[in-house]
């Protein structure tokens, strides 16, 4: 008499077909702010609402790594996205979002050129690694 052995392949066929199976997601914050500008006659510093600009920063093992130049806002962005009438956003000049809450929160507000750059973003840092992304990381 033979004996059948049962071998549950629902995990194994999963993991093959799935090519991010095992991959680390990134942790993507954004530090949103107004940045501060110089008035030279009255020798004095002060915030401009209409300059708001988004700094995206990778966070792995307690580092925080920025990823680009942050992006200044155009002024269609920053009406759009009303940071000068919502709750959060007013009366602060400097605050960070998660990116994954960001998206979720100001998905129907944002430009297509913010849903293109969020969108174009590593998802993995094995793909940063296997990628051309490592030179955009600035320590």
């Amino acid at each position: 008499m033979r004996s059948v052995r049962v071998v549950d392949m629902s995990q194994t066929m999963l993991d093959k077909r799935n090519k991010n199976a095992g991959k680390e997601l990134i942790e993507w914050d954004l530090n949103i702010f107004m940045p501060e500008e110089w008035d030279e006659e009255k020798d004095d510093s002060y915030f401009d609402p209409a300059s708001w600009k988004i700094h995206v920063y990778t966070h792995k093992d307690g580092d925080q790594n920025e990823w680009d130049d942050a992006i200044a806002l155009t002024a269609d962005e920053i009406q759009s996205l009303g940071f000068n009438r919502d709750e959060y956003f007013k009366d602060e000049v400097d605050l960070w979002y998660g990116l994954d809450s960001f998206r979720l929160d100001y998905w129907d507000k944002m430009s297509d050129r913010l849903k293109e750059y969020f969108d174009k973003l590593p998802k993995y840092w094995e793909d940063m690694r296997e990628g051309t992304y490592g030179d955009r990381i600035k320590s």
